[in-house]
């Protein structure tokens, strides 16, 4: 058998290629969600600035969370008619250094203790959008998949039970040293 090579060429030149598509493009990708999460961060410490009226500051966050997940549409909608090919963004990674950015940095740009106000807000915000999640999440279920996949999926409830059994006794055990 013969190494997969480009155009009949080298494997090492095949993997120099290789690489300098991937290189950059992984790049790219990773400074333009890097962006986003800062953009994000711009808008989240202008959400914590709403007046505290619910469900307003709630909204804002939700809107803030809305933002990186359709950022990639927007992009692509305003890119691809140009003939440029929108780099892939990570919305958890944006949101990743959103969070970063707002608890370290807002005390920086905003002279206050960011943290503890995100926080509450978060969690004010955690119950409809729990709510939303797994509603929508379950409207996506369909019980005729459990008919042949049911022993996997109870041996992953089995396993993840005894992680969390696991952990929780290793946990304790460590913490009362």
């Amino acid at each position: 058998s013969h190494p997969v090579t480009l155009s009949g060429g080298h494997p090492a030149a095949a993997a120099a290629h290789l690489c300098s598509i991937f290189v950059p493009r992984v790049a790219a990708e990773l400074a333009a969600s890097a962006l986003l999460g800062l953009l994000l961060a711009a808008l989240c410490l202008l959400a914590l600035r709403v007046p505290e009226v619910p469900p307003l500051p709630q909204l804002g966050l939700l809107g803030v969370g809305a933002a990186a997940f359709s950022a990639q549409g927007l992009l692509d909608q305003l890119l691809v008619p140009l003939g440029v090919t929108a780099p892939s963004l990570e919305p958890m990674l944006a949101c990743v250094i959103t969070g970063f950015v707002v608890c370290n940095g807002g005390e920086v740009f905003t002279g206050r203790d960011e943290r503890r106000q995100l926080e509450a807000l978060v969690n004010s915000s955690m119950h409809p959008t729990l709510l939303f999640f797994f509603t929508t999440t379950g409207l996506g279920m369909r019980l005729s998949v459990l008919q042949h996949t049911w022993p996997a999926a109870v041996g992953l409830f089995v396993v993840r039970l005894a992680a969390l059994y696991f952990g929780h006794a290793v946990g304790a055990r460590w913490g009362a040293m």
